[in-house]
């Protein structure tokens, strides 16, 4: 019997798991990878074969068995089962798993002073480790990894070869004696092995800032209570108020750092190892760490090295991303070295290369479930099945210019790369390079067409060009659409309830708050809020307090911004008249900024959605008096929701006295009201329209909005989804835009220009 296994079958144990099976069913034969999948022949007793075969389905996790083909062939008189050599070079049918969290045996291991990994920072088995970011190719074995350079000593090459060891043929096996080194450097000061972790541990427990390259690429650290390291750290890479996050030792020292609601648990401990978003505790971490914000975003160690610097620390640390703002994860030793000298009091380094960089993944607890934030190192590079006949063709998706990430389709399964940082920066549009050349090496995807967002000027469209594939436009909002629709299975038509910040409309305008009626290869606009100026263009977006002026003026009120001198607030105002200088926006995200200078929170922004977060945070638990109220008209053949009647509420409340957080709070129930209602008129006025709403865009990554909407949507009777493996937000454009593509080219004959600029919405303008 020939049997052949496709799913996530390679760098999990699936071809020791296999052995053991066969060898315990008396059956002869081998087990090896072929190319990305992986390829039993068994020979035996009929009985014992189809055991074997139903055992195949069964495989444990991290495995993901997808299909089983068995094949009958004649008898060859093979030997004792054995794990074969690898074939082919080729990817194909099969699925690298993403870097896995330690598991607790080795992280025993580790602990044990009396073991033989005492203390080794690599250590690593089938059921944890690195993958994506330490694999050059499939199929899996050691000589296409970053531990080729590391021969085995006699002790680990047992057991590799022990069939009853637990590291049977693990491909990233190493000890002290023949794994990689760690190497701690301090000016002339150097230390190895064990001795590096503590001086480095040392460094950070004396209020310094140590830079240690991790799993994925470089990382700095500093104690998370001492306010001057976290204040030197923030001042070197130019981020003075993004939050950072904290690494702690174990489930018991987070809950002094957060509360640990319903889900935590699981999300913190999953083998992803994510940053998870919870709600912190008063005074546990120093005021800089996550200034103005009721969350804290904790991890647990996501290696053993960092499970050793952690287990001796005095209090948690801080481990944010060892890189300068605008820059991608630094992996290069060399550019770190000089980057991030201005900051580090000391280096942790080693000699496993990091072969594709990955930052840390960020979820937050949604109904008591992780809901992605940020899709990096944990699950790329785990795919998506597109819901289209036959796969669709192969196809590379680029994303937009914030928070990059590219897409690769093949076999109808859709991978997205890490998140790798804002295009503006030359070295981000490297790595994305980088980052798509891996996934197509580790894929075998080789894209017929290449899919990009609509902005004409965007640094991902441009590239799109460059690249020599047809070209599919994807207008930004629908990609946001198909992107949810397909992380549920669904293919459309389906109401699609989209808020971020700016998107390239189809019309040449600036949209960010929009009720679409889409599938997967066409949408058309139903709905929008009311389109309001943006005093500044892009500046806007960095100036909250611009937007509160022209949203005061829309709704016929004096303008008057708390903090703001009126010589500042007359000068924008008499930019209000010219499209121009101040082009009209639907933007849900520049509204949520608007509110938030009224209130007093936030002037002038420092990182993408710092108003709206904040605005969020400063939200009462329970509002006193009922959800400010809006309009909905219609206006150029749509209908729009009108927030002049939510802006003038907020001025008055605000002028009475009232707290922010009743002021913050009544907004956002407003706001959620009014979005229903725009969902349920343009439903009624649609007969036949489609019960499933999807809600995305990053403006729903705030919960309090995504549960109010939700909730009213589904008491209405609707089926209201949202993504949970994909971030809502610019993160998840590229498998959107990737799936319309994919639906565009099934439904047109094959493409023979270089472009495709499909129109928006074969349903109508």
């Amino acid at each position: 019997m020939e049997v052949v296994v496709r799913g996530r079958v390679q760098g999990v144990g699936f071809r020791p798991f296999v052995h053991r099976l066969a060898t315990s069913l008396g059956l002869r034969g081998s087990v090896r990878n072929r190319g990305a999948h992986v390829r039993v022949e068994a020979e035996g007793p009929p009985a014992a074969l189809e055991r074997l075969v139903d055992g195949l389905r069964a495989a444990p996790a991290p495995a993901r068995v997808d299909e089983v083909v068995a094949g009958e062939r004649p008898p060859r008189g093979l030997g004792p089962f054995e794990i074969a050599p690898s074939e082919g070079l080729t990817p194909g049918d099969g699925e690298l798993p993403p870097d896995l969290g330690p598991c607790a045996a080795c992280l025993a291991e580790v602990a044990d002073p009396a073991g033989r990994r005492a203390g080794f920072a690599f250590a690593s088995c089938t059921a944890c480790g690195p993958r994506y970011t330490t694999t050059r190719g499939l199929p899996y074995d050691r000589a296409r990894t970053a531990w080729a350079p590391y021969v085995p000593c006699a002790a680990c090459r047992r057991e590799y070869d022990d069939p009853a060891d637990r590291r049977f043929h693990v491909e990233a096996q190493a000890c002290p004696a023949c794994g990689p080194r760690l190497v701690f450097e301090r000016g002339a000061e150097r230390a190895e092995g064990g001795d590096a972790v503590t001086r480095a541990r040392a460094v950070v427990e004396a209020g310094g800032v140590l830079a240690l390259l991790g799993v994925g690429g470089w990382q700095l650290a500093c104690l998370a209570t001492a306010e001057g390291a976290v204040a030197a750290l923030r001042a070197h890479k130019r981020r003075p108020h993004r939050p950072l996050a904290v690494c702690v030792r174990d489930l018991a020292q987070a809950a002094e750092v957060v509360e640990l609601p319903a889900g935590a648990a699981e999300a913190l401990e999953a083998p992803a190892r994510p940053i998870v978003l919870l709600p912190a505790r008063p005074g546990a971490v120093a005021p800089g760490v996550a200034p103005g914000l009721v969350e804290l975003g904790v991890m647990l160690p996501a290696s053993p090295l960092h499970a050793l610097l952690l287990a001796g620390a005095s209090a948690p640390w801080v481990l944010t991303s060892g890189n300068l703002r605008g820059q991608p994860l630094l992996v290069d030793r060399a550019r770190a070295r000089v980057d991030l000298a201005p900051v580090a009091d000391a280096f942790l380094d080693h000699d496993r290369a990091v072969v594709a960089r990955a930052d840390d993944s960020v979820v937050q607890l949604h109904r008591g479930r992780a809901r992605v934030r940020r899709r990096a190192r944990g699950y790329v590079p785990r795919a998506l099945a597109l819901p289209l006949p036959g796969g669709g063709p192969d196809v590379l998706a680029l994303g937009g210019d914030l928070k990059g990430a590219v897409c690769v389709v093949t076999r109808g399964l859709a991978t997205l790369s890490p998140h790798l940082g804002d295009l503006a920066s030359p070295d981000v549009e490297a790595a994305l390079r980088e980052a798509t050349d891996h996934l197509e090496a580790l894929t075998g995807a080789r894209p017929a067409v290449v899919a990009c967002d609509a902005h004409p000027d965007h640094v991902s469209s441009r590239l799109a060009r460059e690249l020599g594939p047809p070209v599919v436009v994807v207008q930004h909002h629908h990609a946001h659409a198909a992107a949810c629709l397909v992380e549920h299975g669904l293919t459309g038509p389906a109401l699609a309830l989209v808020l971020d910040g700016a998107g390239h409309g189809a019309d040449g305008t600036t949209w960010g708050g929009e009720l679409l009626l889409c599938d997967l290869a066409a949408a058309r606009r139903l709905g929008r809020l009311r389109p309001v100026a943006l005093p500044g263009g892009d500046r806007a977006a960095r100036a909250p307090w611009r937007v509160a002026v022209a949203h005061l003026v829309d709704a016929g009120l004096a303008p008057a911004v708390p903090g703001v001198e009126a010589a500042d607030v007359e000068r924008v105002r008499g930019l209000l008249g010219s499209r121009a200088v101040a082009p009209l926006a639907s933007s849900a995200g520049r509204l949520f900024d608007a509110v938030a200078a009224l209130c007093g929170l936030r002037l002038e922004t420092t990182y993408e959605g710092q108003a709206a977060v904040e605005l969020e945070a400063a939200c009462a638990a329970d509002a006193d008096g009922p959800a400010y109220p809006s309009a909905i008209e219609p206006a150029e053949g749509l209908l729009e929701l009108d927030t002049r009647p939510l802006v003038r509420a907020v001025a008055a409340d605000l002028a009475a006295g009232a707290p922010v957080a009743r002021v913050a709070a009544r907004f956002h129930a407003g706001l959620a009201a009014g979005l229903v209602d725009l969902v349920l008129r343009a439903r009624a006025a649609a007969p036949g329209a489609p019960e499933v709403v999807a809600l995305t865009g990053g403006t729903f990554a705030n919960r309090r909005l995504l549960v109010a909407v939700e909730d009213a949507l589904r008491a209405a009777g609707l089926r209201a989804v949202t993504p949970w493996e994909v971030p809502p937000g610019d993160g998840g454009l590229a498998l959107g835009q990737a799936a319309v593509a994919g639906s565009r080219c099934l439904r047109r004959p094959a493409p023979d220009a270089r472009s495709l600029l499909l129109e928006f919405g074969s349903h109508g303008a």
